[in-house]
């Protein structure tokens, strides 16, 4: 198996996988777009206060990165807001953590927000 990284024009980073017995690669997303009607200059102060040193925030209402440590890794992402679209785009993660559960997590901490 091998792995390669590709970014496209507009700067997604897009994880390949070749198999041995596959010449094909197989692309796996590590960027999705979640909903926020809400006030977001104010949703970014309330994760600032959430992450605290467990992590680092900086960018603004229209775009930014993150990085952070869990028990089983780092992460490291950005963010891009456009109107009430959030698109997220990680970066780094722990092997063990799939994008999904990422994406769960993220709508969740929308939902105390």
């Amino acid at each position: 198996m091998a792995f390669r990284l590709t970014k496209d024009k507009d700067n997604t980073v897009r994880i390949m996988i070749k198999f041995t017995d596959n010449q094909n690669f197989i692309t796996m997303d590590n960027q999705f777009t979640v909903k926020y009607p809400g006030d977001k200059a104010e949703l970014l102060n309330k994760i600032r206060s959430t992450v605290g040193s467990k992590g680092q925030l900086n960018g603004n209402e229209q775009q930014g990165n993150f990085e952070g440590s869990t028990p089983v890794g780092s992460f490291e992402g950005s963010y891009t807001i456009d109107g009430d679209d959030i698109t997220i785009t990680i970066d780094k993660k722990p092997f063990l953590v799939s994008n999904n559960r990422i994406k769960e997590e993220f709508e969740k901490a929308l939902k105390k927000a």
